[in-house]
């Protein structure tokens, strides 16, 4: 991994607090440094240029030479450049009894001494250069450098530090909405408001808002899933009973009883049915519903159950591959979420629907008369993927414009559950 890689990365794990110092301490660091450096070459360009100095300098020192041969007993001359001797025994003592050759010699102290001879008396003359200025020069322009740097870590360290501040600030009242989310009971009450003006007391506001209307939703949705079962146990019940005493009074004869069993199963069913949607329809489904054991000769009558009242030509093209299977589920979904697909495969095709079991695995295949059908599944799904989300199942849908498969892994369902 490439080190830009890597401090992408680092970036994209950061906190708010974090990346707002980071963007806020590149930006003050960017500013000052430029700030800085503009300074810096302002205050060199104001300073007042040495060449006139030198070469005033050296105008001095010529004149000397010119009038050495009238004037042998001139004393040295210093300047801030150079220091001119025009004979060797005004040289600094260390320097007396070296033998100079004519041209520049370099001195052990690091500067330097040239001896040419004057044209008018030819007698040698020395200029020994001082190195001292030059090295103070070097040095202040590397005290200005460090001082400039300095300045810059230290204006951008009291940035990030009131950055930091400032974040932390602006971050508690996010921090404090993001608790209050969390922990908010939507079944005991309004969500807490803050009281701010500002654009956090909005936000709080619209997820109050919000939150309401989702618990009107919900609270709705499940009264009417509570009343509708209410009302619908009263007629079921008056049902069974007359259906109790047709029972009896109807003649002994093959047709009465598959007509009996027929009525007698769909009542049942939807007993259960009206149970089981109550059970989907609550939150944290805390109503105990039966768990047990599903084999490949269970699941065969379930599935024999629920394809009876069907026709002989969609029963003959239902076919079925089941073999070595074991769940521990709750029957009542597992037969609900056949009952929704197998309907649903059988309806959308007029061609062979394949059911196969075997592990843990479930699979219902079918093809698609009209390609318009591949967007139009019903109301059947989704009641497939309330029973799976409630059950903790996993499943997955596979549909082109000619087929449609639906691949359901069953998690067995533990009993305390």
């Amino acid at each position: 991994m490439s080190v830009l890689s890597q401090l992408t990365n680092s970036v994209k794990h950061m906190n708010y607090t974090q990346r707002l110092m980071l963007a806020i301490g590149s930006y003050t660091f960017s500013v000052m440094l430029v700030v800085m450096l503009g300074i810096w070459a302002f205050i060199e360009y104001s300073e007042p240029d040495d060449s006139q100095d030198v070469a005033f300098a050296i105008h001095h020192t010529v004149s000397l030479l010119n009038q050495t041969s009238s004037e042998q007993g001139n004393a040295p001359t210093h300047t801030e450049y150079f220091d001119l001797y025009l004979t060797q025994s005004q040289l600094p003592t260390a320097l007396r009894d070296i033998v100079f050759k004519p041209g520049l010699t370099q001195l052990e102290n690091g500067s330097s001494i040239m001896m040419e001879l004057n044209p008018s008396t030819q007698k040698p003359y020395y200029l020994l250069f001082n190195t001292e200025h030059d090295v103070s020069l070097i040095e202040t322009e590397f005290d200005d450098i460090l001082f400039i740097v300095a300045a810059v870590i230290l204006s951008t360290v009291l940035t990030l530090l009131m950055v930091r501040w400032m974040a932390k600030n602006l971050a508690t009242p996010v921090i404090t909405l993001k608790k209050q989310v969390e922990t908010f009971d939507i079944n005991k009450g309004h969500f807490p408001r803050m009281d701010r003006d500002d654009e956090i007391g909005q936000l709080n506001h619209a997820f109050g808002d919000l939150i309401q209307r989702m618990y009107e939703f919900t609270r709705r949705e499940q009264d009417f899933t509570r009343f509708a079962s209410h009302e619908l146990r009263s007629p079921i019940t008056v049902i069974r009973g007359n259906f109790d005493i047709l029972r009896e009074s109807l003649p002994d004869s093959p047709i009465h009883q598959r007509i009996v069993t027929r009525m007698n199963t769909a009542i049942q069913r939807v007993s259960s049915l009206i149970d089981g949607f109550l059970w989907l329809g609550r939150e944290n489904h805390d109503t105990y519903m039966p768990i047990e054991a599903i084999s490949a000769a269970r699941l065969e009558s379930m599935i024999n159950g629920l394809t009876e009242h069907l026709s002989p030509e969609s029963s003959y093209r239902l076919t079925r591959k089941i073999s070595d299977i074991n769940w521990n589920v709750r029957p009542l979904m597992l037969s609900i979420l056949l009952d929704n697909l197998i309907r649903n495969a059988l309806m959308h095709t007029d061609q062979a629907v394949c059911l196969s079991a075997h592990g843990k695995q479930l699979t219902i295949t079918n093809t698609i008369g009209n390609p318009t059908d591949a967007e139009q599944l019903g109301i059947g799904l989704q009641i497939v993927s309330r029973i799976c989300d409630a059950n903790h199942w996993e499943y997955h849908i596979d549909h082109s414009e000619t087929q449609f498969s639906f691949s359901l892994q069953v998690n067995d369902i533990k009993g305390s559950e």
